[in-house]
């Protein structure tokens, strides 16, 4: 036993990613780690591996981390499952697999496994013609769907094939339970279920047509030409495609009164075509999941809830429990006000109360930020904030009544009969709100506001919960949560400090937490003596730090305002409103973003306020310690208290350690003071720094992971303004830097084409974007980013024809010919290798002409045009000895040598690829030597000397993994792939009786001698 308590755990994934133990829903934590959690339960009771719960969270290009940010997540989602449960330990749910993981669960105990199980009692009833029993079961299993499959999770997460696959599987089920209802006359019993089902797939047609039918079958056969209508409509106005034959099939079934199961004993009244302003809609049955008024899906408008509500949980409860006190019964929609001062963490609250809650709200889901206390905009005016509504309801703009009276009573009389929730974020008073509650019940509204809104619980009934700052407990538990637990003993005093210093304050409590993990260095003893100075305290109250929510989740409403719209100077304390308080509150400053920034920048040292200036010309997501410190002109140890600073107001926001990110409105502030303040020529002294610093760092790499790298020219003399230390002190950290850094190069490269060409003329070219592709492109011969390298190389083959950089041009584009023929784009690539030598000719580059026609020869190569490819193969070889380039000589004997070989010049063809092998090694290029010990083994293949070419196989994958990080390169997956074939050709030789012959009696092929494997040139 592991020593922490399972209990009982339930869990959904057919809708929101929900988990309760022993009846209390837990908090799951932030959007990753459900994402995490989901994978797990889509895959319940079966392994799934660290790969592909890699794959899920960040597709092609997991960061460096990934393992480490995975093992987190299990960890964290373990000692939740299994409170008590000591680190480290398995426990006994989330057990360890080889590779992966695996979720031990009941069938009971998940809603999938549970949807799974009814689905297939339905078929074995059917089977057994239990008709009623069957369709009664695939109603129970549909309704378990309580949408979209992993809501909650990012959707570009979503869209991972194991979230797709359960979405399809959810299809057939709706379509197979409603064939056999119809079949059966039973229609009646999964309307409800295939309502739904349509409603959150609009554009399925066998769904659609299927509706219409059950309809028609219900005596609804107004609604179900209603349907074949909208979806008629949708399918145009979408995708811009006619109805299939099946819906079309259904709609004239509905015509003839024709459709499967029961006929309706009367005609449904036809509805009227005039809805709108001019007539009410036409009523409707409420049926849950039925679109709403004039819209065909429900509206789903909830910003993404919370990642955590550490300390809010009871209140959350409380508002609960209020609202299924007032029940459906109550004459009046019940409305909930969660007030309290600004940062206190009232949106974080009703969010997450939102979303916990949606499910029982079918027909629709409706957000509105009334701004009431914006500093930057006006509030919105409720006429404005009904018309948004109407429009979400899907009120065609030129139907909204002018008047506010009008629009209300419409707004209300589409509501009407519907449940709906409504979120009223940042209002102002009551009457902001008072117009846009529905007029009946069945709604659930919840309005946030720094205002008593004491009109509305006087006059409307609301319930309100007035949030106070946490308690001592609650607030060291979320500290706790941000801290992690595993802190040095002895800080337990600076932990109570912290605590008592923050006031119960959420927003300065994240705050503190920030700044204490920002940097190792940093003890609690130094943030609890900058909280008591007040120092910290009122950086979080101006930024609107994240309150429980986390970050990402706004703090105050003011806080989700939107985008930046600067109008005025970053520096006037009048222009930002930075006297503005909130005097409701007593609170202090209120800030909305622009203004929270412009605050905090002004606490800055001067020093770190240039630099939060600087970092908007980085081009990248995100920026290592030493490209800042370059971009400063700083040494390291000067760098990295500068971005401690930063750190500690939220201005940046450290990813991954050493590796820093502006938010998108800090860079956008950032750009703003950056023209503002900074001249000219300072920016574009700062560029060249950044740029220098790369391409100085891209050398070391290249020189420590690529020893003897051919022809690769050199800026004259070294970049100025590098940092101390610049450098790798081995090819670990080399490997490193590169993994890091490559998301960010073709960024880079694009800088130092714009500045290039903003310079007017006026440019440093040992910055050049070309040489940047020249000094990186052996790190990218390996493979598995040609992605990256082809858009690098036509960034730079249009910067150099800006600049007519002739010298330029040509490096680009034997570049570019290179990539286009590894990702087989054989035709682009001959073209641009062509124009490279062409480009090469008038200044006699040797070297240069000699890799044009080397890449020339691999692209004839792979083409199986192997006469071009031997002759540009034998021009290298001629090049390269002319200028001495043993490397490049090396590298065009082991095309020649497979050219000739596919030619049937065996010997000929063995004897250069040993050749090759030989000056490799001479010239200690591993990776070359082992690409020719691969070509050694495809003729010893070809001759029909399979232990031969076994040997050589195994020699060439030695070579690549150790010139690869971790024994993994992807061209030894390609020769291992060759190394497998060869062993089981031995095997069929053995029993055969069949051997090769001697190349030096023969010279030429076997007849029967097989081309397979050769193609692979470089």
């Amino acid at each position: 036993m592991s020593g922490g308590d399972p209990g009982t755990v339930r869990f959904s994934v057919l809708g929101p990613v929900r988990a309760w133990r022993d009846g209390a829903e837990l908090d799951l934590g932030p959007p990753q780690r459900r994402a995490t959690l989901a994978v797990l339960l889509v895959r319940a009771r079966r392994p799934v591996g660290l790969a592909e719960v890699s794959d899920v969270l960040w597709g092609q290009e997991p960061p460096v981390s990934a393992a480490n940010v995975i093992h987190r997540h299990i960890g964290m989602l373990r000692r939740l499952l299994e409170p008590g449960l000591p680190n480290r330990a398995e426990g006994e749910r989330l057990v360890r697999v080889d590779g992966g993981y695996r979720l031990r669960v009941a069938t009971d105990d998940i809603d999938l496994l549970r949807f799974r199980g009814l689905r297939d009692q339905a078929r074995e009833a059917d089977r057994q013609g239990l008709r009623a029993e069957a369709v009664d079961r695939w109603n129970d299993a549909l309704l378990l769907w309580r949408g979209p499959v992993a809501a909650g999770i990012p959707a570009d997460v979503r869209a991972h094939r194991f979230f797709t696959a359960l979405e399809r599987e959810y299809l057939t089920a709706a379509r197979e339970a409603a064939d056999i209802a119809l079949r059966h006359g039973l229609a009646d019993r999964v309307l409800t279920s295939l309502e739904q089902c349509a409603a959150r797939h609009p554009l399925d047609q066998q769904v659609q047509a299927r509706l219409a039918l059950a309809l028609a079958a219900t005596g609804h056969q107004a609604e179900a030409l209603e349907t074949c209508r909208i979806a008629r409509v949708r399918l145009a106005g979408a995708l811009g495609i006619l109805p299939g034959p099946e819906l079309r099939a259904a709609q004239q079934k509905v015509l003839e009164g024709n459709s499967t199961g029961q006929a309706p004993s009367t005609p449904a009244p036809v509805p009227s075509r005039h809805v709108g302003v001019d007539a009410p809609p036409r009523p409707r049955r409420a049926v849950a999941g039925q679109p709403v008024g004039l819209r065909p899906d429900p509206p789903r408008q909830l910003p993404a809830p919370p990642p955590a509500l550490t300390g809010r949980r009871a209140e959350a409860d409380q508002l609960s429990a209020l609202a299924d006190e007032a029940g459906p019964g109550r004459g009046t929609p019940f409305v909930g006000a969660v007030c309290g001062a600004a940062g206190i963490g009232k949106t974080a609250l009703a969010l997450h109360l939102a979303h916990r809650l949606a499910d029982r709200y079918p027909d629709g889901q409706l957000h509105v930020d009334l701004r009431g206390f914006d500093p930057s905009r006006p509030p919105v005016a409720p006429a404005d904030a009904v018309s948004r509504l109407l429009v979400a309801l899907g009120v065609p703009a030129h139907r909204i009544p002018e008047d506010l009276d009008n629009r209300t009573a419409l707004y209300r009389s589409l509501l009407s009969g519907r449940r709906v929730l409504l979120l009223l974020d940042d209002a102002r008073d009551a009457e902001q709100v008072r117009p846009l509650l529905p007029g009946g019940p069945g709604c659930l509204v919840l309005v946030t506001s720094r205002n008593r809104l004491s009109g509305l619980v006087a006059a409307e009934g609301a319930r309100r919960l007035t949030l106070e700052p946490l308690a001592p407990q609650q607030a060291a538990e979320l500290l706790a949560d941000r801290l992690g637990t595993e802190r040095p003993a002895g800080e337990a005093e600076a932990y109570q400090r912290i605590v008592a210093a923050c006031a119960g304050r959420p927003s300065v409590l994240v705050a503190a937490a920030a700044a204490a993990t920002a940097d190792a260095n940093t003890t609690l003893a130094t943030v609890a003596a900058r909280l008591e100075c007040h120092e910290l305290a009122e950086c979080a109250r101006s930024v609107g730090t994240a309150g429980p929510g986390g970050p990402g989740c706004p703090a105050d409403p003011a806080d989700a305002a939107g985008s930046v719209r600067p109008t005025g100077p970053a520096h006037s304390a009048e222009n930002n409103g930075l006297a503005r308080s909130d005097s409701s509150t007593g609170f202090g400053p209120i800030a909305g973003p622009c203004r929270a920034l412009s605050a905090s920048y002004r606490t800055l040292t001067p020093a770190a306020a240039r630099l939060f200036r600087l970092l908007a010309l980085h081009p990248s997501p995100d920026v290592g310690t030493a490209a800042v410190s370059a971009l400063a002109g700083v040494d390291l140890r000067q760098g990295r208290a500068l971005l401690s600073e930063l750190a500690d107001l939220h201005l940046v926001a450290e990813r991954a350690p050493g590796r820093f990110a502006l938010g998108a409105v800090e860079r956008h502030y950032a750009t703003m003071l950056l023209h503002e303040v900074d001249a000219a020529d300072t920016r574009g002294a700062a560029v060249r720094r950044l740029l220098g610093h790369v391409l100085h760092m891209a050398r070391a790499a290249t020189r420590l992971l690529a020893p003897v790298p051919y022809d690769r020219p050199e800026p004259d003399g070294a970049a100025d303004g590098e940092p101390d230390g610049a450098g790798f002190p081995d090819t670990e950290a080399a490997r490193a830097w590169f993994a890091a850094e490559l998301p960010t190069l073709p960024e880079t490269v694009r800088l130092a084409a714009q500045a290039a060409a903003a310079s007017g003329g006026v440019w440093d070219d040992t910055v050049d974007a070309w040489r940047f592709l020249t000094i990186l492109e052996p790190l990218f011969e390996p493979g598995g980013h040609d992605q990256a390298w082809m858009a690098m190389a036509g960034t730079a083959l249009a910067a150099a024809k800006r600049a007519a950089d002739l010298p330029g041009q040509a490096r680009s584009q034997l570049s570019l010919g290179r990539v286009y023929g590894r990702l087989g784009r054989a035709e682009e690539a001959v073209a641009a290798l062509e124009e490279a030598l062409r480009l090469f000719a008038p200044a006699d580059d040797g070297p240069g002409r000699a890799l044009a026609h080397l890449a020339l020869a691999a692209v004839h190569g792979r083409e199986g045009r192997h006469e071009s490819s031997a002759r540009h193969a034998r021009s290298a070889v001629e090049l390269a000895r002319a200028i001495g380039d043993r490397r490049a000589e090396a590298s065009a004997l082991t095309a020649l040598g497979r050219a000739r070989a596919h030619l049937g010049h065996l010997g000929e063809g063995l004897a250069h690829c040993r050749g090759s092998a030989a000056l490799h090694r001479q010239s200690g290029d591993r990776y070359g030597e082992a690409r020719a010990w691969e070509g050694v083994g495809d003729v010893q293949h070809l001759l029909g000397f399979p232990e031969q070419a076994a040997a050589c196989y195994e020699q060439a994958v030695s070579l690549l993994t150790e010139h690869a990080a971790e024994g993994c390169h992807p061209a030894a997956d390609a020769v291992r792939g060759k190394l497998r074939s060869v062993r089981e050709t031995d095997r069929a030789s053995d029993s055969g009786g069949v051997r090769g012959r001697d190349p030096a009696r023969t010279g030429r092929a076997p007849r029967n001698a097989r081309s397979a494997g050769l193609i692979s040139l470089i």
